[in-house]
């Protein structure tokens, strides 16, 4: 079986959007963008309409990296 071609990192956050990238299997950047949904709901939905995206144009399979702290920061570091 084939890894993946493409790759979807998340970076979660509480207090403002999540962050993504999209690269490929050469490290290229494909994508990034944040996913401002208002709701948890919202932003899962988000993360996946990128993921179904990127598996569309792309004849291979993406794997999804998420960044997801313990305990989030309320505010970016100094």
């Amino acid at each position: 079986m084939n890894g993946p071609n493409r790759f979807v990192g998340v970076d979660v956050q509480v207090a403002r959007a999540c962050p993504y990238a999209v690269v490929d299997s050469g490290g290229r950047a494909l994508d990034s963008g944040w996913l401002e949904g208002a709701t948890d709901t919202d932003i899962v939905e988000d993360l996946r309409a990128v993921v179904c995206h990127q598996a569309s144009t792309d004849s291979g399979r993406v794997a999804v990296g998420i960044d997801a702290p313990r305990c989030p920061l309320p505010m970016p570091r100094a």
